[in-house]
């Protein structure tokens, strides 16, 4: 018998809707304890709205946050229940992303172990000692020394590249930036981290092509849970959310085993992270490879548990750096090629400087070569700085901190963002910051400007380990295009671009195709 609606279900929805609703706004009343001004949420999505939506790409809500902070150091918001400080400073940037990494040494973002073991593997899911482990294992695969050896491989893949454009602007056909760039990214990662073609140039339906872009699924159900990974990762292990495609995840972990047994069965040593890893399972890593930090590693105290090193644990390191490695730089090489082709006078003048350096270098691309092309860089980092791929970076507290400065004492296990694309874009760093001007990192116009205002990478022990790969495939990638190609738009080339809302890394939104005018090296 129902007890006041005469219905037992309608009973049991006026008993749990209240329920429901404080669940989801129990937290609304935290910034307002701590005296620290925030954005006003919304119940069940904070200030996510527009995100869960698909109006909004997920670095927004935190731009907006930037944005009204107006000159304060930090700010508020909620990202579904959950509170999140935003820190606008660049000097309290520096503190949470270097100064006091002890504290604010992991992530806010966090792979739930039991629904996404592969992913929860891999450096991205690591946080505190198994991190730092993680980390120096991986760090002689990103020397200098190691990333010199990978350039032919990069060069080939580049040389595919000119050839894939020579065919499609013979027949007047206009590129779409976003899928040749990532074809050819993809290209790149799979011939230095695994040693293989992918085939993507020649056929952009290429059994690893689709396996890698599959990684992270682009649909509506999928944006919101990589919402919540970054945001309120604590959503993911209570209601055992996968963030990962498992059909992908099982199709790495079973190819990785077939790849290691193939480089066995036939002595291939390529000294990728493959090589590495497998040298480090099977203890024959020598001791002038090692760094100093496994030197460290190994004086550890024995109450430490050992990393143990798995097919599963090599599968994870892949995916991770595949994913990361291909759509990061695609789509900083499409936003540069869409200003470039804006900008044609620019173009010009790089493509003549290019032109120089080969020239000095008997004509061809080089490592050395590549890496005195200054004008190239400051052009892919205006890039960075307008179209930062990754337009937002997330730290937690692993205790209590006091802001410094102030009586706010943040608790332990409060995420903390930080909004590159705020930085980047703010006028009391950078001059008129609206406008593509590359020579705004040249050293006689940058050496005023504050540190870490300048964050496409990371910053601190958390840099991006793949910085200097990433470097070098955008930029030789684009050192084959632009000697051998004028890059002109098209008449329904868009005088702007936005960012995708259903992707986590910053790329554009909608088709953006451009014409490739083969030109004579001289």
């Amino acid at each position: 018998m129902s007890l006041v609606t005469g219905s037992w279900l309608l009973d049991a929805a006026l008993v749990l809707a209240p329920l429901v609703y404080w669940l989801a706004t129990r937290h609304f009343g935290f910034w307002k304890r701590l005296g620290v001004p925030y954005l006003s949420p919304t119940p069940f999505v904070g200030n996510m709205g527009g995100v869960v939506l698909g109006r909004a790409h997920m670095g927004e809500p935190v731009l907006r946050c930037y944005l009204q902070a107006a000159d304060r150091p930090f700010m508020g918001m909620f990202a579904f229940d959950q509170p999140l400080l935003l820190v606008k400073d660049p000097k309290l940037v520096g503190r949470i992303m270097a100064t006091d990494f002890s504290v604010f040494y992991a992530t806010n973002a966090k792979l739930d172990p039991v629904s996404d073991p592969i992913f929860a593997m891999s450096l991205f899911g690591q946080h505190g000692p198994g991190w730092k482990k993680l980390r120096s294992l991986l760090g002689p695969a990103f020397t200098s020394g190691k990333i010199k050896l990978m350039f032919h491989l990069i060069n080939e893949v580049g040389i595919n590249l000119t050839r894939h454009l020579e065919t499609q602007a013979s027949k007047g056909e206009a590129v779409e930036l976003k899928d040749v760039m990532a074809r050819y990214t993809t290209d790149v990662v799979c011939s230095i981290f695994m040693g293989v073609n992918a085939g993507s140039l020649e056929d952009p339906e290429s059994p690893l092509r689709v396996q890698i872009r599959d990684v992270l699924r682009e649909n509506t159900l999928a944006r919101i849970k990589t919402a919540i990974l970054f945001f309120a990762p604590k959503l993911l292990s209570t209601f055992r959310i996968r963030v990962g495609n498992k059909k992908v995840e099982d199709y790495f972990v079973e190819n990785t085993g077939k790849l290691i047994e193939h480089r066995k069965e036939t002595g291939t040593v390529r000294n990728d992270v493959v090589d590495l890893l497998v040298k480090i399972k099977e203890g024959q890593l020598s001791d002038d490879e090692e760094s100093k930090e496994e030197v460290a590693n190994k004086k550890e105290k024995a109450g430490d548990k050992p990393l143990k090193l798995t097919n599963e644990l090599i599968a994870g390191q892949l995916m991770s750096f595949l994913t990361a490695g291909f759509d990061t730089s695609s789509s900083t090489m499409s936003f540069c090629l869409y200003e470039l082709a804006r900008h044609q006078e620019l173009q010009e003048e790089v493509r003549q400087h290019i032109r120089q350096v080969l020239k000095k270098h008997g004509g061809q691309p080089t490592y050395e070569a590549v890496n005195e092309m200054t004008d190239l860089t400051n052009v892919v980092n205006e890039t960075l700085r307008m179209y930062p791929p990754v337009n937002f970076h997330d730290r937690e507290a692993s205790r209590d901190y006091r802001l410094p400065g102030t009586d706010v004492v943040l608790p332990k296990g409060t995420g903390v963002v930080i909004s590159v694309v705020g930085l980047h874009n703010d006028p009391r760093y950078w001059q008129d910051p609206h406008k593509f001007w590359p020579d705004r990192f040249k050293e006689e116009n940058s050496r005023d400007r504050p540190s870490y205002t300048f964050l496409p990478f990371g910053e601190g022990p958390r840099l991006c380990i793949g910085k200097r790969i990433a470097y070098l495939q955008v930029k030789l990638g684009l050192v084959h295009i632009l000697n051998n190609f004028q890059v002109l738009p098209k008449p329904d080339t868009p005088s702007s671009l936005r960012y995708d809302p259903s992707r986590f890394i910053g790329t554009p939104a909608g088709k953006v195709a451009l014409h490739f005018r083969k030109i004579p090296v001289s």
